[in-house]
């Protein structure tokens, strides 16, 4: 094989490998916040929605969820201690010992949200600190924070998150320029061009139907400045449209351009692709919507966003045009390019249809796993109608069931986690053996929640768990888990890439 082909073949095999992973990439878990600097004295306000409390209490084995006021009064203690353990500032003057004021109940972008104030008191007025906001030890592994930093004389925003979650301020008492946030959403921009598999998808497809450097520059330039319009609009709140619209119609135009990759690609490609990039901003926006960024900072958050998006953009197309070109000069380079429209129709076909037809089910599933003895115990929260092909008897899941009916599907639910939830000790495999399966409830949204034990032969000492759920249940399928085990507690995550964890002997 020549190393064009080998080059473009590799280009788009990555590009449409991954493309499946995730059917909904707009939204991490994002926490918002807001920091006062005072004179000798920091007050920070954390933000969190009810759900991702509700997930966080899950994760970590505590029964508590909050769905109503009361609930946010009975987990205000929780909440406040382990915010306490998280938060964390310390100044050029040393540690800065920080209290809770409070928390109350609010709104974030539309979601009932918890807002908890913490007061940081620094030994001294400080020229510099170091502020430390690890919230993804308590929530989902790529959750972030943006927090608001007001300072004496200015305002900037900052994002925590995995890899950054200290943040270090220097002469915190001078002016702060709102350009300092630009590398912040900057990067937003990159990681949100280059995980959204959506977006890459569909210009990898652009890509594919380009005829020429003139076609591709006036295709990606008009996508461009649909998606910056409706980014700024949608951003700026004069325009809005629900989720639930917007990421059907990212699918669908991933469709629409595959197909006509394979019939005929218009000679007003430029011009389609225009009305797309407008679909496609609004995307883009939600990320920027959902941080609920104060107006005065919006213009340099938006512009820092957008450039990050192009820079990504910029470095697919850069990356694959040249590798398309050189095979051009192939014959086997028609088939290249009908093939791989295919693999994009059916990539956007699939979203589509998890975007609409199935966009009830949930695409993340929890467990909890507790090592005693000889046992390992395993309690797991599964979407209904994530369960429903496996299970054989005509039962709807998301109704009610009876006693009966949970029953009746008892051997489907042992089967299922016999052959997908497999747990080794040492060299032997444990049998599994299914104690109940209930119907249940998390942060509002019904679970079928099975219950088993695993019986091994001797005591526990090295662990290894081969999660393949993930698999079975489709591609952007994943199980969030806690580990316990005596004093070790641990937080797993499984998904079609990651489907084995091992203790490698340490219990």
């Amino acid at each position: 094989m020549t190393p064009a082909r080998n080059l473009a073949a590799a280009a788009l095999t990555i590009a449409l490998a991954a493309a499946p992973r995730a059917a909904h990439a707009h939204q991490p878990g994002i926490s918002t916040g807001e920091i006062r600097l005072g004179l000798d004295t920091i007050r920070w306000e954390i933000r969190v929605t009810w759900d991702d409390w509700s997930r966080a209490f899950f994760l970590h084995g505590s029964p508590l969820t909050i769905r109503t006021e009361a609930d946010v009064e009975t987990a205000r203690p929780e909440i406040e201690r382990a915010l306490q353990d998280l938060i964390g500032v310390s100044s050029d003057a040393g540690p800065c010992p920080g209290n809770v004021l409070g928390s109350r109940s609010g709104a974030f972008n539309g979601h009932p949200s918890v807002a908890t104030t913490m007061e940081f008191a620094c030994p001294a007025p400080p020229q510099s600190l170091t502020l430390r906001a690890p919230l993804a030890q308590a929530f989902l592994p790529n959750h972030r924070h943006l927090a608001l930093l007001r300072g004496v004389r200015e305002e900037t925003t900052l994002l925590f998150g995995p890899g950054r979650e200290e943040i270090q301020l220097e002469d915190v008492g001078g002016r702060l320029s709102p350009w300092r946030q630009v590398p912040v959403f900057l990067r937003l921009g990159i990681e949100h061009i280059f995980t959204g598999f959506d977006h890459v998808l569909f210009l990898i497809a652009l890509v594919l139907g380009a005829t020429g450097l003139r076609s591709l520059v006036a295709i990606v330039t008009s996508f461009t400045a649909g998606h910056t319009v409706t980014l700024a609009a949608a951003t700026l709140g004069y325009v809005s449209l629900p989720p639930r619209v917007v990421e059907p119609l990212i699918a669908a135009s991933i469709v629409y351009v595959g197909i006509e990759n394979l019939v005929k690609v218009s000679k007003r490609r430029w011009l389609l692709t225009l009305a797309f990039g407008l679909v496609h901003g609004l995307g883009f926006s939600s990320v920027l919507v959902d941080m609920r960024i104060p107006r005065p900072l919006l213009a340099t958050a938006v512009a820092g966003f957008n450039v990050g998006v192009e820079i990504g953009q910029v470095a697919i197309v850069g990356a694959l045009y040249p590798a398309l070109r050189a095979a051009a000069r192939y014959a086997w380079h028609p088939r290249l390019v009908r093939y791989a429209s295919a693999a994009v129709l059916l990539a956007g076909s699939y979203w589509l249809l998890e975007r609409t037809a199935f966009a009830h089910a949930e695409t993340t599933s929890y467990a909890r796993i507790r090592v005693e003895g000889k046992s390992v115990q395993l309690q797991a929260w599964i979407d209904p109608w994530r369960l429903q092909p496996f299970v054989a008897e005509e039962i709807d899941l998301a109704a009610p069931l009876s006693e009966a009916d949970l029953g009746r599907i008892g051997a489907d639910v042992e089967r299922l986690f016999a052959e997908t939830f497999l747990v080794k000790a040492g060299t032997h495999y444990c049998a599994p053996r299914l104690t109940s399966v209930r119907q249940t409830d998390l942060s509002g949204h019904p679970y079928v929640t099975a219950k088993l034990a695993y019986a091994c032969k001797k005591t526990v000492r090295d662990l290894t768990l081969d999660v393949r759920l993930p698999r079975r249940f489709g591609g952007s399928h994943r199980m969030e888990a806690t580990l316990e085990w005596g004093e070790r507690r641990e937080r797993l995550h499984f998904d079609a890439e990651h489907e084995t964890w091992s203790s490698g002997g340490k219990s």
